[in-house]
């Protein structure tokens, strides 16, 4: 069995100071030294996939886990 999870990390702009808050060349506010997360649904899926894979283990099938992210930086 082939399990495919797709998630995105983002960053977590919680923690951005407004002291913090720079404009890049582009016009783009830079966000490069803010942390990645997972959000909720995505972390929900992954757990969920996890889950599958070990109950699908203990029917004597074997299970192929396969995680995809987007470009987080686009």
């Amino acid at each position: 069995m082939r399990i495919f999870v797709g998630f995105k990390l983002h960053r977590d702009i919680s923690i951005l100071r407004e002291e913090d808050i720079s404009i890049g060349k582009e016009m783009d506010p830079d966000l490069h030294f803010l942390p990645f997360l997972l959000n909720c649904y995505d972390e929900s899926a992954l757990e969920i996939a996890l889950r599958l894979a070990d109950s699908v283990k203990k029917s004597g099938i074997t299970a192929e886990l396969t995680g995809w992210t987007a470009d987080t930086d686009a």
